[in-house]
This record gives structure tokens, sequence and C-alpha cells, in this order.
């Protein structure tokens, strides 16, 4: 769970990391058969390993960094975005979808404008996903497995993340 308590995510049987936004108002997470929906899922991230994954961690409170270690010797750091990169990247995302479906209408000669109307209201406020969300930031490739990591408090500058292996050794 970040900071703000507003994102879970979760590993995946598949090897990728599964993405939820949690309610923060429980009367409003109610659905039309009144059943509570605390956990909304926005989707799933791809990783660059298909293996199980041990642990995920969000950095401080300030940083926008997820960290998810596997079962080999690979550290996956992720980038959080801001609100402002979250929009402008739905955006960019339903434009292109837009421009797709209009693309494969006039191939087919049949445009129908009530289409094109619903799609250009989804883009005014489009949905976020979890693509839109996260953006991969590095891996690191280590020498042993991994046992655990942790984020290095805010008042190291110059330390990111300490990994604790068979040697213990601090990634600048």
């Amino acid at each position: 769970m970040d900071a703000q308590q507003s994102r879970l995510v979760t590993g995946a049987a598949d090897g990728g990391l599964r993405l939820y936004s949690i309610a923060e108002n429980l009367e409003e997470a109610k659905n039309d058969d009144g059943q509570v929906e605390a956990l909304k899922s926005m989707g799933s991230i791809k990783r660059e390993t298909t293996e199980k994954v041990q642990m995920i961690r969000f950095s401080s409170q300030h940083s926008s960094l997820l960290a998810c270690m596997s079962a080999s010797k690979k550290l996956e750091i992720y980038r959080l975005l801001s609100e402002e990169e979250r929009q402008k990247k739905a955006k960019r995302r339903m434009k292109r979808k837009r421009e797709k479906s209009k693309k494969r209408k006039t191939m087919e000669d049949n445009e129908d404008e009530d289409e094109v109307d619903d799609a250009e209201t989804e883009s005014n406020s489009p949905e976020i996903i979890a693509n839109d969300e996260i953006r991969p930031l590095t891996t690191i490739s280590l020498k042993s497995k991994l046992k655990y990591f942790s984020f290095a408090p805010e008042v190291c500058k110059h330390t990111l993340l300490s990994c604790h292996a068979r040697e213990c050794s601090k990634i600048h």
C-alpha cells in the first residue's frame, strides 16, 4: 500500500503486478446491489521477469518509487507518476485509441457519427489504468539471491536502497 493509502500493489501468480485503487469512503464504494467494493482493479503491469514476486515495497512518504523483488537475482524498480503525468498519459492513450478506431472505420467506409461522439466524450475524462500510474525505472541484477531489501531513510542523501543478500551492499 502506498503512503497515501490510495493504491495497493500485489504480486500475481503469472509474475505480473496487479494495481488496485482503494476507496476513500465506503459509502461511495457501494455498487447497485448494495455491496461495498473497497478495492477497484486498475489492471496489471508486466514485469521484466516472470518469476514469482517475493516482496513489494513502496519508498518513503515523499518519494515515488516502488520496488519488486523476485525469486531470482533481480530487483525491479518502478516510478509512480504524478497526477499530472497520469492524466497526460491517459489522454494520449485515449487519443491513440480514437485515431485507430477512426482509421478502421474509414477503411470499412461504415462511419457511424454516434460512436465517434462517444469516443470524444470519453477523452474528456479518461479512466486511469495501471500503465498510466506506474512506469518501469530500472532493473538491478545482483551477484546472489536477495533475502530482502529496504529503501534508505530520507536523511541518507546518497543511498537509494539497501539490498541484503549473502554480502550486504549499498546501491548509490
